[in-house]
C-alpha cells in the first residue's frame, strides 16, 4: 500500500478530489479489502448467474464514511436491541472497530470482496455502483442526508468535485436503472420524496418511507450508540453546549478555522455564558489549524459519530448541512452561517430558495455570527414557530417523531431482506 499511497499523492497534483487525506485512505482502504477483483467479478455477474454465490440470507450494515456512524449505525442497534433479526453484521472496515464490536458482543464481520459478492442484503448509509455487486444483492440506501444542496442527477453544475464529465461518468455506473436490480432508497414521507426519486432517477415502488435512524437519539437511548461517539456525559455538567458543524466544500478539501470563525471573540463571548464552542468539521476535510490556545473551544474528532451529542446541545451552527433538518427534532435555535454563499452555490446550486428552509438567523459574517450567537445565548429565540412549520414541510408524517415509526421502517427493510 506504500506505492499505492505515492501513486495516489502524484496523482492529486492533477487530479483535485484526490488532495483530500481522507479521499485517499478511503481509496486504499477499498483496494485493501479487494474491491478491484470484485469490481471485475460483480460486472460479469450482472451478465452470469453465480449460482452458488447468492441465497446469504443475513443482513449487513455499512457506512459511508467506513466508521460505526449514521444511519445504518443506528438502525443496525435498533434491530439488535429490539431483536427483530437472527442474521445481521456491522461490516467494519476498521480494525479498531471490528475489535471494539467484537468486544461488546455485537455482530461484526470484516470487509472482504467475498462478503460483498455473497451477500443477500446490505443496508448502506450510502450507495455503491451497481458493478461492485452480485446482481442478486438487495441493496437499500438510507442514504445520509436531506439535501439543501444539489445531488446526483439534480447537480448540473459542470464544476465541482469531479467536473462535468466525470460526474455525469460516475452518476451513470451508480444509477439503479443502468440494470434491473433490487435498489431501494429510504426518504421521508415529504417534499423530499419527489426531490430523492429525480436525484436517484428511481421508480416510486423503489422508496422506502420513514424517519432517518440516526434520529433515534430524539425518542429513547439504544444499547451501543455511544460507540466511537460523542455523548451529553464527555462534557461537564454545568457548560452550555454550542456545537459548529459546516458541511463540506467541494472548492477545498481542509479549513483554517482562524480565517472562517472569530475565534477569540467566541472563546470571550462563551466564557461570559458558561458555555463550550465544540467544531466537528465534514469527514472529507482536514483542518489545517487548531483552537487549542482557547479555553472554550474544543476541536472535535471528525470521524466520531456527534448523534447522541444533540440530546444535549443548545444551540447549532451550520450552514448547508442536512444536520439542520435533524436538529428540528430538538426544537432548540439553529443559527445558519452561510459565509460564502456566493462561491459555494457555483459548485452546488440549491434547487430550493436558501431561506425558505432555514428556520433560524443568518450570519455572512464574523461580526454578525458574534452578534446573532450572543442574542441566542441570551435567550433571544424568534424562531420557534418557523422550525415547527419547516419540519413538518421537510419530514410530512414523521414529524412528529414516534417508536413505532422506527419499528415500521424496520420490518420493511426486513420483508425486503426476506424476498418479500
Amino acid at each position: 500500500m506504500d506505492l499505492l499511497g505515492y501513486l495516489l499523492r502524484k496523482l492529486s497534483a492533477g487530479v483535485y478530489w484526490l488532495r483530500s487525506l481522507r479521499v485517499r485512505r478511503g481509496i486504499e482502504s477499498s483496494l485493501s479489502v479487494g474491491l478491484l477483483p470484485l469490481a471485475l467479478l460483480s460486472y460479469l455477474s450482472l451478465f452470469l448467474d453465480f449460482g452458488p454465490w447468492a441465497g446469504d440470507d443475513s443482513i449487513y450494515f455499512e457506512s459511508h464514511t467506513h466508521s460505526f456512524c449514521d444511519n445504518a449505525k443506528y438502525l443496525y442497534l435498533y434491530v439488535h436491541n429490539r431483536r427483530l433479526y437472527d442474521k445481521y453484521f456491522w461490516v467494519s472496515f476498521v480494525d479498531d472497530d471490528y475489535e471494539m464490536l467484537r468486544k461488546r458482543g455485537f455482530p461484526v464481520v470484516r470487509a472482504s470482496a467475498s462478503l460483498y459478492l455473497r451477500a443477500g442484503t446490505i443496508v448502506s448509509s450510502g450507495t455503491r455502483a451497481l458493478f461492485e455487486l452480485g446482481k442478486w444483492t438487495r441493496f437499500v440506501s438510507l442514504w445520509h442526508g436531506l439535501p439543501l444542496k444539489s445531488i446526483f442527477w439534480l447537480n448540473r453544475n459542470d464544476d465541482g468535485l469531479y467536473g462535468g464529465a466525470l460526474r455525469r461518468a460516475l452518476y451513470i455506473l451508480s444509477d439503479p436503472n443502468l440494470v434491473s436490480r433490487n435498489y431501494y432508497l429510504l426518504s421521508p414521507p415529504s417534499i423530499f420524496r419527489e426531490v430523492f426519486r429525480l436525484a436517484f432517477n428511481l421508480d416510486e415502488s423503489k422508496l422506502l418511507l420513514g424517519p432517518y435512524p440516526r434520529n433515534y437519539v430524539f425518542v429513547g437511548r439504544l444499547d451501543g450508540e455511544e460507540i466511537d461517539a460523542y455523548t451529553p456525559e464527555d462534557f461537564p455538567e454545568d457548560m452550555r453546549l454550542v456545537l459548529y458543524l459546516p458541511t463540506y466544500r467541494e472548492y477545498r478539501f481542509s479549513m483554517d478555522v482562524d480565517e472562517v470563525l472569530p475565534l477569540a471573540e467566541i472563546d470571550e463571548l462563551c466564557s461570559r455564558y458558561d458555555a463550550l464552542f465544540l467544531v466537528k468539521t465534514h469527514f472529507f476535510e482536514e483542518l489545517s489549524s487548531a483552537a487549542g490556545r482557547y479555553d472554550r473551544i474544543v476541536i472535535l474528532d471528525s470521524s466520531r459519530d456527534i448523534y447522541p451529542l444533540l440530546r444535549r446541545v443548545e444551540i447549532l451552527i451550520t450552514d448547508y448541512s442536512s444536520v439542520a433538518f435533524d436538529f428540528l427534532y430538538a426544537d432548540r435555535p439553529i443559527l445558519f452561517y452561510p459565509y460564502d454563499f456566493d462561491e459555494y452555490v457555483k459548485y452546488r446550486a440549491q434547487y430550493i430558495d436558501y431561506n425558505l428552509l432555514t428556520p433560524g438567523p443568518k450570519a455572512r459574517a464574523p461580526e454578525e455570527l458574534i452578534s446573532k450567537l450572543r442574542s441566542l445565548l441570551e435567550g433571544d429565540d424568534e424562531h420557534r414557530r418557523a422550525r415547527r412549520i419547516v419540519r413538518k414541510l421537510v419530514w410530512g408524517d414523521v414529524s412528529e417523531l414516534e417508536e413505532k415509526h422506527f419499528r415500521e421502517l424496520a420490518d420493511k427493510i426486513l420483508r425486503i431482506a426476506g424476498g418479500s
